[in-house]
């Protein structure tokens, strides 16, 4: 009976597995304090795009001249000069000018870590491709981030990108009637209305 029990507790110990509450063979998960956060090449981070620019412009100009021009000849010894040419010009010139520009861009797209820095930031490239009404719209996103700048949910908004990069790029009817043919170009040069 005894040898019998030490054979049933040396089975369940060999069977047994301590540690099966957390899988430590991938670090990224085997820890229960750990973030999951992008870090590594070929993480996937998802970048908030929220541009707005906005620009106003205003430029006056005002110009004035004055000149006046006498010319006089005098003949014998006479205090009064006769009066031969006499000029006067004035110029005067004012100008105003306003422009005010609102654009605003919003999107979100999935990008790749492709490089890690010495310094530990991430750089960053990631593209999303739609297709509507037969327009193709492809926007373009490379940049470097900081891994401090992460947000919760692993996101990242535009204004925390160094050196960012966006293309936004579009093919279709739309965009084909929106840009004049090369004929179009040309007489648009030359004719002077």
């Amino acid at each position: 009976m005894f040898n019998s029990l030490l054979f049933i507790l040396a089975f369940a110990k060999i069977s047994g597995n301590c540690d099966s509450i957390w899988d430590r063979h991938n670090p990224r998960y085997g820890y229960l304090f750990q973030d999951n956060n992008a870090r590594r090449i070929g993480d996937l981070i998802t970048i908030i795009v929220d541009e707005i620019t906005i620009l106003q412009e205003q430029d006056k100009r005002e110009l004035g001249k004055n000149s006046s021009a006498n010319a006089g000849l005098t003949f014998g010894n006479t205090n009064n000069p006769a009066q031969l040419l006499t000029t006067d010009n004035r110029y005067a010139f004012n100008g105003n000018a306003a422009n005010t520009t609102n654009h605003t861009f919003t999107d979100r797209l999935t990008a790749v870590i492709i490089d890690i820095l010495p310094n530990n930031n991430l750089v960053i490239e990631g593209y999303k491709r739609r297709i509507i009404a037969g327009e193709e719209r492809i926007i373009y996103i490379t940049g470097i981030i900081r891994p401090a700048d992460i947000r919760v949910g692993n996101t990242i908004t535009t204004d925390k990108i160094a050196n960012l990069r966006i293309y936004y790029l579009g093919r279709g009817i739309i965009s084909r009637s929106n840009n004049p043919n090369y004929f179009n170009r040309i007489f648009y040069q030359i004719w002077p209305w």
